[in-house]
């Protein structure tokens, strides 16, 4: 499932238009999420490694803007990539992934 980006809080997964923050797996499941502080923490990701990804896309903004340093080592220790990038870039990086049919993540902080 490719991902389009409408505007720097709307992108297009499918068929559908999102406003508010998700997570998209390749594998096109969609599900609900946000970023409760300034970092992602390993606490926030632990239902979503259970899914065993190869990569792990997370966008950068003003909202969300640090990986905690546990869990960058947790992702090292598993093999997981890990990519920090601007919305245009995390899309690009999950679009290549889906078509290299890599088993990845992406985390869409939309707010």
């Amino acid at each position: 499932m490719l991902i389009k980006k409408i505007s720097s809080k709307k992108v297009k997964i499918g068929k559908k238009d999102y406003t508010e923050s998700v997570a998209v797996s390749s594998e096109g499941y969609i599900f609900s999420w946000s970023a409760k502080k300034d970092r992602l923490t390993k606490k926030e990701l632990k239902p979503f490694l259970e899914r065993g990804p190869e990569v792990i896309i997370v966008t950068k903004t003003s909202n969300l803007s640090k990986i905690d340093q546990n869990l960058q080592e947790l992702l090292k220790e598993k093999g997981v990539l890990l990519l920090f990038d601007e919305l245009n870039e995390a899309i690009n990086s999950f679009n290549l992934m889906v078509k290299k049919k890599k088993k990845a993540i992406l985390f869409l902080d939309l707010k």
